[in-house]
């Protein structure tokens, strides 16, 4: 496998790990911001990786009540 194809492949891996069944709704922007946080996050249970999760579960309740959502 060539190089580039290689690179193609391994982002449309990410892709389909990103946006499953359950996020199929996802706008470009989140699939974007997502693959950028899975390839480029924080390590995984390091004190940065605790405050992203902190600010986006901040960010995600202040955010207008979701369809379905019980009030």
């Amino acid at each position: 496998m060539a190089y580039w194809n290689a690179i193609v492949e391994r982002c449309f891996s990410t892709m389909t790990k990103v946006k499953t069944d359950w996020r199929n709704r996802l706008g470009q922007e989140e699939v974007e911001c997502l693959i950028r946080i899975k390839k480029k996050g924080p390590e995984s249970g390091t004190d940065a990786a605790k405050a992203l999760v902190k600010a986006a579960t901040v960010r995600f309740f202040k955010a207008k009540p979701r369809r379905g959502a019980s009030q």
